[in-house]
């Protein structure tokens, strides 16, 4: 017996794969953080879509992120599938939101001195691709102690 997928109205079998990345809102909600980040996700599995955002080139401090948004995503994506299987309605708006906010509160635990606040994904990539530390430093001069007094 197939299950109906709860993830989406178009009755498609209940798989990983469904849920997580062929499913309309599915789908929906990929494209609108890969294209930000310049990742081409068109034709991949799922696991070929989480090992290119882990892989994908670029700067430090954005991989950490990238490599987060998987997770991320795909943790919104099955609390929008609980929450339709309980009768209950979650927007595309909503979960993109929230994958936001989850993206700014890993930014700000992990990098606390990268100041931005409350920026959408494409800022806090531009952040965080172009972020160079402020760097403080202080001359020391050390004068040897006169002969005089040992």
């Amino acid at each position: 017996m197939v299950s109906k997928c709860y993830c989406c109205n178009v009755g498609e079998e209940e798989t990983i794969q469904h849920i997580f990345l062929t499913a309309p809102i599915a789908q929906k909600l990929w494209n609108h953080f890969a294209s930000c980040a310049g990742i081409n996700i068109e034709g991949l599995h799922l696991q070929q879509l989480i090992t290119t955002w882990w892989d994908w080139p670029a700067k430090h401090k954005l991989r950490q992120i990238l490599k987060a948004m998987p997770t991320i995503i795909m943790w919104e994506l099955w609390k929008r599938r609980n929450a339709r299987r309980h009768g209950r309605e979650v927007a595309y708006e909503k979960m993109k939101s929230q994958c936001h906010k989850t993206a700014q509160m890993l930014l700000r635990v992990k990098y606390p001195w990268i100041k931005g606040g409350d920026q959408d994904w494409k800022d806090m990539i531009a952040i965080l691709n172009t972020y160079k530390p402020k760097l403080h430093f202080r001359p020391v001069h050390w004068d040897p102690p006169d002969a005089d007094c040992g």
